[in-house]
């Protein structure tokens, strides 16, 4: 019995194009509007959570840290989906099968979505806040903010397979 393979994501399916570019190279203007709204989602986030937060100068903060919040948030979605790609492949059964069929079949996306989430929290917290200036509280707080709210929660909605 042949396997589906299922893809998920929440934005910005990168992981998607790397793999399947070639069969997909007309969908060049989706991927031109998905990346400025991936950038947007991700500096809306920053932009909101630091004035929570009551960070001084967000303009500069923004500045600094907006691009590698981006990119690192692209590697981590590709983690995530990766490891869920990974899982369909390893896990033979009715899940894998039939995802829209059954009730479970968000099992599958949970660890990617988790993977994704606190790799999130522990690159952006090691990495994107360099040289801004804010202190470990700011920068636990901001970057767990931006774990919780771009985390690629679509990832938990079953698709057919390709």
């Amino acid at each position: 019995m042949k396997k589906e393979i299922r893809l998920y994501n929440v934005v910005f399916p990168i992981w998607f194009l790397v793999l399947a570019w070639p069969a997909f190279a007309p969908s060049l203007p989706l991927l031109l509007l998905l990346l400025p709204a991936n950038f947007l989602v991700d500096s809306l986030v920053l932009l909101l959570a630091a004035r929570r937060f009551q960070i001084p100068e967000v303009g500069k903060l923004w500045k600094k840290s907006v691009w590698k919040i981006w990119l690192f948030g692209f590697l981590c979605d590709f983690a995530g989906g990766g490891l869920i790609m990974l899982l369909c492949f390893l896990i033979e059964g009715g899940i894998s099968q039939n995802a829209l069929l059954f009730p479970f079949a968000t099992l599958y996306a949970l660890p990617g979505v988790a993977l994704s989430g606190v790799l999130l929290y522990w690159i952006n917290r090691s990495l994107s806040f360099l040289g801004t200036g804010l202190s470990k509280e700011q920068i636990h707080r901001l970057s767990l903010a931006i774990a919780i709210f771009t985390a690629p929660y679509l990832m938990l909605i079953p698709v057919i397979g390709w």
